[in-house]
């Protein structure tokens, strides 16, 4: 997919895993969750997940450190830019939202527990092979 000059490779599971099975599929697939770590990135998932009425894992979470949402491609700490909570997230809500999604209902991401059970898109590295 493309938005401009940003290129990404993506495929979007027709499954659901929870968080960490999602991220270790993705894994196995020389992959990553989906990092939406610019606007333009953004963009091109959220006119994914606008046009499909799912919830979608991102590869984000704060399992680690509590408010500290670290990236699955590298491990960097999300910085708050660019703004991809909606409204009133992340609010670790019952203590248990610690990996982020789209779900339905939602204009951006929330936070949600690990355990929910999505679809979930991964990122390529490289061009797949056609």
């Amino acid at each position: 997919m493309s938005n401009g000059t940003t290129v990404t490779y993506v495929w979007l599971s027709n499954y659901k895993l929870n968080f960490t099975s999602a991220r270790d599929d993705c894994r196995a697939k020389a992959a990553h969750l989906y990092t939406p770590k610019t606007q333009e990135k953004l963009n091109i998932f959220l006119n994914i997940f606008n046009t499909l009425p799912i919830d979608i894992w991102i590869g984000l979470n704060d399992i680690d450190k509590l408010y500290e949402f670290v990236w699955d491609d590298d491990g960097d700490v999300y910085t708050g830019q660019p703004v991809i909570f909606n409204e009133g997230d992340p609010n670790n809500f019952n203590g248990i939202q610690r990996c982020v999604a789209a779900c339905t209902g939602f204009s951006l991401l929330i936070d949600t527990e690990c355990a929910k059970v999505a679809q979930f898109l991964c990122e390529l590295k490289d061009a797949p092979d056609l």
